[in-house]
C-alpha cells in the first residue's frame, strides 16, 4: 500500500512538472521573441541615439512604418496614436515606446526624422535601418511598400506602404495588429497591453 501512494505522489509530481514544462515550451514556440526575429541590428540608429536591439521593445511598444514626405496616412496614424498615449497614466506614458521606421532611408535622415518624430510626442522615436535590416524588418512585420516614381513632381517619388501599426508587449511576437484611427479604442488597446 505504501508503493502504490509513493508511485501515485511520483506520478502526480512528474505530471505537474511536464506540466509546467510543456506550458513553457508552448508559450516559448506561440509567441516568439522578436528581437531574435528581427536578427539585428545590433545597435539601432534612432532619434534619441544609438540603441540596443534587445532593449528597444522594453513593455510596450506601438511600431509603425512609413516616411516624412508621406501627406497623409502618416501624420493621421502618429498623431492618433500620440493622442492615444496621453489618454494613460502618467506612469504608463513613461513605460510606452512609440518607433516610427522610415521606409525611405534614402531622404529620411536622423536630421530629418528628428523635428517629423518630435512634432508628434516625445515619446516618438524615429528609427533608420541600413537595407538589409530594414527589408528583414518589413518582412518579420509583414509590412508592404513600394517606391512609386512622381515624374512629374519635385518629390522625384512617394511610397505606398501598409497603413497599419503594430501594439508590441514585452517584444513578444506576434503583437496586436491596429488600423483603427479611433483614438478612445487605441487607447484601450495600449492599456490593455500594460495588463
Amino acid at each position: 500500500m505504501k508503493n502504490l501512494f509513493a508511485r501515485q505522489g511520483f506520478a502526480v509530481t512528474a505530471l505537474i512538472i511536464l506540466a509546467v514544462v510543456g506550458t513553457a515550451l508552448y508559450r516559448s514556440q506561440a509567441r516568439p521573441d522578436l528581437v531574435h526575429l528581427l536578427g539585428g541590428p545590433e545597435q539601432v540608429e534612432t532619434t534619441a541615439g544609438p540603441v540596443p536591439l534587445d532593449r528597444l521593445f522594453d513593455e510596450v511598444t506601438v511600431v509603425f512604418f512609413g516616411f516624412t514626405q508621406c501627406p497623409d496616412i502618416c501624420p493621421t496614424t502618429l498623431s492618433v496614436v500620440s493622442r492615444a498615449y496621453k489618454k494613460l497614466p502618467e506612469e504608463q506614458q513613461k513605460r510606452l515606446r512609440v518607433l516610427f521606421v522610415t521606409l525611405d532611408p534614402e531622404r529620411d535622415t536622423l536630421k530629418t526624422l528628428t523635428p517629423y518624430v518630435g512634432f508628434f510626442g516625445d515619446r516618438i522615436l524615429g528609427v533608420r535601418l541600413d537595407p538589409g535590416s530594414l527589408e528583414r524588418w518589413v518582412r518579420t512585420f509583414g509590412v508592404f511598400y513600394e517606391k512609386v516614381p512622381l515624374p512629374d513632381s519635385e518629390m522625384g517619388y512617394t511610397i505606398n506602404h501598409t497603413a497599419a501599426f503594430f501594439i508590441i508587449r514585452a517584444a513578444q511576437w506576434p503583437g496586436r495588429i491596429m488600423m483603427s484611427h479611433d483614438v478612445e479604442a487605441v487607447a484601450g488597446e495600449l492599456a490593455a497591453a500594460f495588463q
